[in-house]
């Protein structure tokens, strides 16, 4: 396969940051738990109970550390090529491209339903056969992905960069 002209890796800072905060708190509270059941002394009941609280926190930090850990598996690198971009989506070749474009997109509060909620910014690449790959801003630097694709689309093409990408 050809060599990649340019690779864009993601941004995992959130998706580390929960997988390995997950997993700490995950393995103390089981060793926290094998610590109560060991433990004979004290009121039974109360062993127990915090056992059975700390077996419910280590499952919900050990589920979180999962899902992060997935999240950053299925988020991987973009590449671009003379002729083609892979995202984690597959392979898209630029003749099959039909648009380029960044879309915002508004997160709706149920206190301020006009939309002054967070807004996430997405580069969405759509072929001609209707397939979407879609790159957000929390995940990928979008603005850089579309400058550089441009730039490699108007080299392919062998012509002088211009500005037919819609921003």
């Amino acid at each position: 396969m050809e060599t990649a002209l340019h690779t864009f890796t993601p941004l995992h800072t959130e998706n580390q940051l929960g997988f390995w905060i997950g997993l700490l708190v995950g393995v103390l509270a089981l060793a926290g738990m094998l610590f109560l059941l060991k433990n004979k002394s004290g009121d039974q009941n109360r062993r127990l109970l915090g056992a059975m609280l700390l077996f419910f926190v280590c499952t919900i930090s050990v589920g979180t550390a999962f899902f992060s850990w997935l999240t950053m598996r299925k988020i991987g690198p973009v590449n671009l090529y003379a002729n083609a971009i892979t995202t984690p989506y597959g392979k898209l070749p630029f003749d099959k491209i039909r648009s380029i474009y960044i879309k915002e997109e508004q997160d709706k509060s149920l206190l301020q339903p006009q939309g002054n909620g967070k807004s996430t910014r997405l580069l969405v690449l759509e072929s001609k056969d209707g397939k979407v790959h879609v790159l957000s801003d929390q995940n990928y630097n979008i603005q850089a992905i579309l400058g550089t694709l441009k730039e490699t689309i108007d080299a392919s093409k062998g012509k002088q960069p211009s500005d037919d990408v819609q921003k």
